[in-house]
């Protein structure tokens, strides 16, 4: 979208990390089993990272559909999911 196009990755929150810059980690990808945050400058949601098509240089950011994997061709910037809520914070 135009909006998306406008907004530019090195000026988001810090915490974002820019899928120009690099994609997750396998170590980051075990952490959470796969999901992380993204954006594709409008909006904010999980997504799955598929840690194998890295190997073919593919969008790597995605969803299970129905029967298989879509790929999400429109995240620009991911971070880590946040830690879980505990009582008392």
């Amino acid at each position: 979208t135009e909006l998306a196009e406008e907004y530019k990755v090195s000026e988001m929150p810090t915490g974002w990390i820019a899928c120009s810059e690099r994609l997750p980690s396998k170590e980051e990808y075990l952490k959470d089993d796969g999901r992380f945050i993204v954006t594709d400058g409008n909006r904010c949601y999980q997504s799955v990272f598929d840690i194998y098509s890295q190997v073919f240089r593919t969008s790597v950011f995605g969803a299970f559909g129905s029967y298989r994997y879509e790929k999400d061709k429109c995240v620009l910037a991911w971070q880590h999911l946040p830690a879980p809520y505990a009582e008392g914070e």
